[in-house]
């Protein structure tokens, strides 16, 4: 694999990798049989990824092999008290598909809104929500009171809030129409 191929991989199973250990978890309640679950779907992904249709989403198809690797896991742990039948394994995968789309839709829309916020409001919110700062904490950071802190994240938040609904009731609008 070569080192453009390789960064490829790693981008986009970074950002697949909590919904399927997700899905995974969900199927498998063995925390050690999810991990193995989750580690071998990981290095099929790697070994397979030169086939992978790049003009498709990388979720579903992790998804998929995800599901293949949760079947085999189940046939060979079926003395198990609780086991899904295999259409609820495939229904699950659909499932987590879908709202993965959903989820993506939602990253994308508060990237584009936290860049039409000031400098000021961005900077708030990464001492508050990146770096666990309390509102006095931000107020000696940014020479301002406690409560100025509080009024401004409410007013940032709610600023980003409003723009992630416009912008997914437009991807809804533009979906239909």
């Amino acid at each position: 694999m070569s080192l453009d191929i390789s960064e490829e991989f790693t981008r986009l199973w970074t950002k697949a990798q909590p919904m399927i250990g997700g899905y995974v978890s969900s199927m498998i309640y063995d925390y050690h049989g999810a991990q193995d679950v989750l580690q071998k779907t990981a290095i099929i992904l790697i070994r397979k990824f030169d086939t992978y249709d790049r003009t498709c989403p990388f979720l579903p198809w992790a998804l998929g092999v995800a599901r293949y690797e949760i079947l085999k896991y189940r046939s060979k742990s079926a003395k198990e008290k609780c086991v899904f039948s295999d259409e609820m394994v495939k229904i699950s995968s659909e499932r987590y598909a879908a709202v993965a789309k959903d989820h993506d839709d939602i990253s994308l829309a508060l990237d584009q809104c936290l860049k039409r916020l000031t400098d000021r409001g961005r900077r708030v919110l990464r001492l508050r929500y990146t770096q666990g700062l309390k509102s006095d904490e931000i107020a000696d950071q940014l020479d301002v009171t406690g409560s100025a802190v509080r009024v401004m994240l409410h007013r940032v938040r709610g600023a980003v809030r409003g723009c992630i609904e416009e912008r997914m009731a437009n991807m809804r609008e533009g979906e239909m129409g």
